[in-house]
């Protein structure tokens, strides 16, 4: 018996998400530009590989959708590897509304892929990722506001 169990945890284990994330994007460019800018908020920022985004499909399939459910502008779906019951939870699809919210709200979904949960200030503030307190007004809020992403929210990732 402890035996399974220990072979049952090792394969667990082997199914933990490594590398980068691998988004697949699909949709306009002006969500291509803000997902490439949310990711490299995230690497920039951790100093690491941590989210990599592209055209066509990927590990982490990612579309601009309207009228998402629950009132939000966007939402990570998970599952898990062995018959969506056994294993890590890994993300396989980031659905988001565009606009001009598109930037802090996929900077906010991207860490909930690696492995963050709600906090109570910051990029992964359920309220402020979807309003303009995330965004730099001395940018023209077209980037990310200082302090959204900090060396201890990077610390957290599970990636």
């Amino acid at each position: 018996m402890r035996r399974d169990l220990v072979a049952l945890l090792l394969v667990l284990s082997s199914c933990a998400p490594s590398g980068p994330l691998d988004v697949g994007y699909h949709g306009d460019d002006a969500g291509y530009v803000a997902a490439l800018e949310a990711a490299n908020a995230w690497n920039q920022t951790c100093g690491a590989d941590l989210v990599n985004v592209h055209r066509g499909d990927g590990e982490i399939d990612l579309r601009e959708q309207e009228g998402i459910t629950h009132n939000a502008y966007g939402e990570t779906t998970f599952e898990r590897p062995i018959l969506n019951a056994v294993g890590p939870r890994e993300p396989v699809a980031i659905w988001f509304m565009s606009g001009w919210h598109a930037l802090p709200v996929l900077t906010h979904e991207f860490g909930h892929a690696l492995g963050l949960g709600h906090a109570d200030s910051g990029i992964m503030d359920p309220h402020v990722a979807s309003g303009f307190d995330a965004l730099d007004p001395a940018t023209g809020n077209t980037t990310l506001a200082p302090g959204m992403i900090t060396a201890e929210t990077c610390k957290q990732v599970t990636r």
